[in-house]
């Protein structure tokens, strides 16, 4: 019988979903703007070694979601709240605090 670590288990899960939504937005943008192949985006994103397109707007987008602005925050803030309270609507009555 072999042992499977579901918190271990989850968080690989959940880093591949994520990975591949990256991947969707890139090549969702590639194409939308039709990005020529003959434009290499490494170079002018400034990133210094050479790659594919797909790979330097992967880059690029994980850049700008680590270095997330206020603009954007406020924007992501309301599903982060809605997300939250579904998750806390999820547990029993008695652990969702607010008691002082």
């Amino acid at each position: 019988m072999k042992v499977i670590h579901l918190d271990l288990e989850r968080k690989r899960r959940q880093l591949s979903c994520s990975q591949q939504l990256v991947a969707r937005m890139a090549k969702s943008l590639l194409q939308t703007y039709a990005v020529s192949k003959d434009l290499d985006l490494s170079v002018h994103f400034g990133y210094g070694k050479q790659m594919t397109n797909e790979q330097a707007i992967t880059i690029w987008i994980l850049d700008v979601l680590q270095t997330m602005d206020q603009e954007l925050a406020d924007k992501i803030f309301p599903i982060l709240c809605d997300r939250f309270q579904t998750k806390l609507s999820r547990l029993p009555t008695h652990m969702h605090g607010g008691d002082m």
